[in-house]
């Protein structure tokens, strides 16, 4: 199993402020809790049977590829007072030889993001 001390975590501009904003709406506390159980959530890509190449469930599927070789994955995640459904949609680029996940997109699902 992959865990998350073996992987390079990088987060892009554009989910760092969405990032901001989740704080400033859930608090600091709930994003520090969060991001610890969405890596090893993440981490799961990785150590799964087929090794970076299948979906997870309903949380985490491909959707395309990156120009330098990383693969596309949407993400889904809950925050308060909603399920996956209705919650985050998260576009994460991995890059499996490396170990190298980037959150580069983040945001309601209300909002429809098109990440594929």
């Amino acid at each position: 199993m992959v865990t998350p001390a073996e992987v390079t975590w990088v987060i892009q501009n554009e989910a760092r402020a969405f990032q901001a904003t989740l704080a400033a709406t859930y608090g600091q506390t709930w994003i520090d809790e969060q991001i610890p159980l969405m890596r090893e959530y993440l981490c799961r890509y990785f150590s799964a049977q087929a090794g970076c190449s299948v979906a997870l469930g309903n949380s985490l599927r491909p959707v395309g590829g990156t120009p330098d070789g990383g693969k596309l994955l949407k993400f889904r995640w809950a925050y308060p007072n909603q399920g996956k459904s209705g919650g985050l949609r998260i576009l994460v680029a991995c890059f499996c030889v490396e170990r190298v996940v980037e959150i580069r997109d983040v945001d309601y699902r209300r909002n429809d993001p098109d990440f594929g």
